[in-house]
């Protein structure tokens, strides 16, 4: 039986041998260390990508809230309308809703990493943010203005009570946002 520490004594004499040992000890710990930081850089991208993801929802929630309320606010009643469409019946209802979608459209593909809850309440909210601009588009067309005036006046109501769901529910998808991200709390 050899004796074992000959064997290491004949690794460490030979500066080839040792100069091969200490190369790929040298090569393994590089590897390593590059795939560490690989892994580290590919997660702080994904990281730093998910928070800009979340920014921008919640900031563009926050926006699209922000211009239902002015419009709401700033729309006169079904009743003044109605006059205003009895005095002359070529006039047309015009509603102005600076409506973004901007970054719901363009990461629809990213929003896999919200939790489910939340991904519910924000495509709720979009879905019913689509329905008021349909509404919208609708005053436009011919079937709205050979309507009866009972038939433009709920229109116009239901589309006033939709832009009010829309607001309920971005105040619910923001919320929720700031229950899910805590950095969220506090940008108000």
């Amino acid at each position: 039986m050899s004796d074992p520490s000959g064997d290491i004594s004949f690794l460490t004499s030979d500066p080839r041998v040792l100069g091969a040992v200490v190369a790929g000890v040298a090569t393994l710990a590089v590897f390593t260390v590059s795939k560490v930081y690989d892994v580290w850089v590919t997660a702080k991208v994904k990281r730093d990508s998910k928070r800009r993801l979340i920014n921008a929802i919640y900031t563009e929630i926050g926006h699209n809230k922000e211009e239902l309320i002015k419009a709401v606010e700033k729309s006169p009643s079904t009743a003044a309308l109605m006059r205003a469409l009895a005095e002359d019946d070529r006039r047309t209802v015009h509603m102005v809703y600076a409506r973004n979608m901007r970054f719901f459209e363009d990461l629809k593909s990213e929003l896999h990493v919200l939790p489910s809850a939340l991904l519910g309440h924000t495509v709720k909210f979009y879905n019913c943010l689509e329905s008021v601009y349909a509404q919208m588009d609708g005053f436009e067309r011919d079937s709205f203005k050979t309507m009866t005036p009972g038939g433009k006046r709920a229109t116009m109501e239901n589309l006033i009570d939709k832009m009010l769901e829309a607001t309920a529910l971005a105040g619910i998808a923001r919320s929720q946002f700031e229950a899910h991200f805590t950095h969220l709390r506090n940008s108000n």
